[in-house]
């Protein structure tokens, strides 16, 4: 028989080569911090500070904003302890991926193929990326992985306490809460367990259920409706048969399972994963860097072939002529680790642009010295001038270190705007901005759109704001500051931002990349 992997020396080199571009990757991505991660870590914050469970540090407009409550319910702990949230979630990715990566090798048999399958997986710019964005990315792919696992070994009742985790991760999950007990039932069924005998599985599989209820039931009463303001904002477009086409392929090697698995898991899994394609087929799909959504199916397909080639045996027979003594035997696992590989590899490459990686790694080195210490000085304004409420759109890490009430003009932080269909005069008026940000370009102004800044603008112009300043993230892209008065901490704070940020991609990659990735850990 035929070993794929016989030439250990070979082997061995292509493990340590992955290995160094896995280290290369997350010294490079794990000062990535996305914008949206403090949205969700706002809430930890909030209700510290200011005994308020809600978007903005205030009873008024009590908005959900976040789509990962797990992540907001965590991120009390370094608030309480007045941990910086940055190093706190930085240090939890450590955690889940060695979480991740011990729940696999204990589960799964270890072999040199599943290493090797991993390594590719590490190697991958996009799981550095998405592993240390500060989003659930990664943390839900991993656990949809494990959890189909969990499935195929029989252990539901851990399965269900995934399948709560899961939805407390991501909204996608939810279909889990009707999947999930409609399995263990008919699985228990099958095998000669009455339906109406309560087993420990059945038992967990509706408690899962049961708390997903409470937990819509506290939304309604807490925030006046069940689902996440997101829901309300982003209204379903028109269905995109390329993204279906697309997104399908890419969970098509699930299908492989049938030969060595549990058919009812395979169904199971690809049922439940077809639903997620079709609602991101019928969806605007924003903030996709680094082909976000594509991710959230990537990974738990790739865990999957690491369950199915432990699950398979045997050799594959290749007769490439008549006589027998030319016949080749391949044993299945490495068959099966190498179309992993393929499929790994593929991934990798195609979400691998070198001008969106770039972009990726100078993100929050910029955004620290333009839309974080815009917050920083909003707090001081705060503080010290009385200033009580603003605006911007970028909803996270300003809002944040401001401590002020912020008006989302896309509306992802305000119930008003969701349910008002938009940012209109009434809204403004009553968060009566005292400073307003527009996104926009320094030699064109502000990047205007008739639905989310008239009536901003509108309110500007009747109350006499003046045009401060810009904020420099980008060469191309500032925050325009309108203001009642020319506030000398923000003038100053322009010129900084200018000076540090007005610089091309690859001329600030080089410049400012080369420095430890931990120098970026932190608010």
């Amino acid at each position: 028989m035929i070993n794929i992997y016989r030439g250990s020396y070979l082997a061995n080199l292509l493990m340590v080569i992955l290995g160094v571009v896995a280290v290369i990757n997350f010294y490079i991505f794990s000062r990535f911090t996305v914008d949206d991660a403090f949205i969700s870590w706002r809430y930890g914050l909030n209700l510290i500070e200011f005994r308020v469970w809600g978007y903005n540090p205030s009873h008024f407009d009590l908005t959900q904003a976040y789509t990962n409550p797990l992540f907001a319910f965590i991120s009390v702990l370094p608030a309480a302890f007045g941990w910086d949230v940055v190093v706190f979630f930085k240090l939890f990715s450590v955690f889940s991926l060695s979480a991740m990566a011990i729940s696999i090798f204990s589960l799964l048999k270890p072999s040199r193929e599943l290493a090797l399958v991993c390594l590719v997986l590490l190697a991958t710019p996009a799981f550095a990326v998405h592993l240390f964005s500060g989003l659930e990315t990664f943390h839900f792919g991993a656990l949809l992985g494990i959890f189909f696992i969990l499935v195929e070994q029989g252990r539901k009742v851990l399965a269900a306490i995934a399948t709560l985790m899961l939805c407390l991760l991501r909204p996608e999950a939810w279909l889990l809460i009707a999947f999930f007990p409609t399995y263990v039932f008919w699985d228990e069924w099958r095998s000669d367990i009455p339906l109406l005998r309560l087993t420990q599985a059945k038992v967990a599989a509706l408690a899962a259920t049961l708390f997903m209820a409470l937990y819509f039931i506290f939304h309604i009463f807490h925030f006046g409706y069940a689902l996440p303001n997101t829901f309300y904002i982003k209204g379903a477009s028109s269905f995109s048969l390329k993204t279906f086409l697309s997104y399908s392929a890419l969970i098509s090697p699930i299908f492989l399972g049938i030969f060595w698995l549990k058919r009812s898991t395979v169904v199971f899994f690809g049922l439940f994963l077809l639903a997620v394609v079709f609602q991101y087929s019928s969806s605007s799909l924003s903030m996709n860097y680094a082909d976000r959504f594509a991710f959230h199916l990537f990974l738990p397909v790739a865990i999957f072939t690491l369950l199915v080639m432990s699950k398979s045996q045997g050799a594959v027979r290749i007769q490439l002529y008549n006589d027998d003594r030319r016949d080749y035997f391949f044993s299945r696992p490495n068959v099966l680790a190498f179309f992993s590989f393929i499929y790994v590899s593929l991934f990798a490459l195609g979400t691998t642009n070198p001008s969106a990686l770039v972009h990726i790694a100078n993100y929050y080195p910029r955004a620290l010295n333009s839309h974080a210490e815009l917050g920083r000085v909003l707090n001081q304004l705060r503080t010290q001038d009385g200033v009580q409420s603003f605006s911007l759109g970028d909803a996270g890490m300003a809002a944040y270190h401001s401590r002020l009430i912020n008006l989302d003009n896309i509306g992802l932080g305000s119930a008003l705007v969701a349910h008002a269909q938009g940012v209109t005069r009434e809204v403004v008026q009553q968060y009566d901005p005292d400073i307003i940000a527009f996104h926009a370009r320094p030699d064109t102004g502000p990047r205007v759109s008739s639905s989310r800044h008239s009536a901003l603008r509108e309110f500007a112009e009747l109350n006499g704001y003046m045009d401060v300043c810009h904020v420099y993230w980008k060469r191309d892209y500032t925050l325009n500051i309108f203001a009642r008065e020319p506030y000398p901490q923000i003038l100053e704070l322009c010129s900084e931002s200018q000076i540090i940020n007005n610089i091309g991609d690859w001329e600030y990659f080089l410049g400012f990349n080369l420095t430890p990735p931990w120098q970026y850990w932190h608010e």
